[in-house]
């Protein structure tokens, strides 16, 4: 399970993006569905300008935990380990 948090840039001071990304790196992290029920297994945040109508690219940082494409890669390796645990789970022994 993943959380997607779109925020527009305007109008935020940098300790208050400072702040939402912290506080979005502390949702991610949870390996399973069934451990640390407030966790997620990845979170994502996407700053965007609706002056320029369009994604800030250097917000977050490139290369790090909060990137559209780590969330994307984290949610695809989350579901592909899910679906053969699922699998094993229906096997007969």
């Amino acid at each position: 399970m993943g959380g997607v948090l779109a925020i527009p840039y305007e109008g935020l001071g940098e300790n208050i993006l400072r702040n939402i990304e912290r506080a979005m790196l502390n949702m991610g992290g949870r390996r399973a569905t069934t451990n640390a029920q407030n966790l997620l297994e990845q979170a994502c945040l996407i700053v965007i300008s609706k002056e320029r109508r369009l994604i800030l690219p250097d917000i977050p940082k490139k290369g790090g935990p909060l990137r559209i494409e780590a969330f994307a890669a984290g949610m695809r390796t989350s579901s592909s380990s899910a679906g053969s645990r699922e699998q094993s789970h229906g096997r007969l022994i």
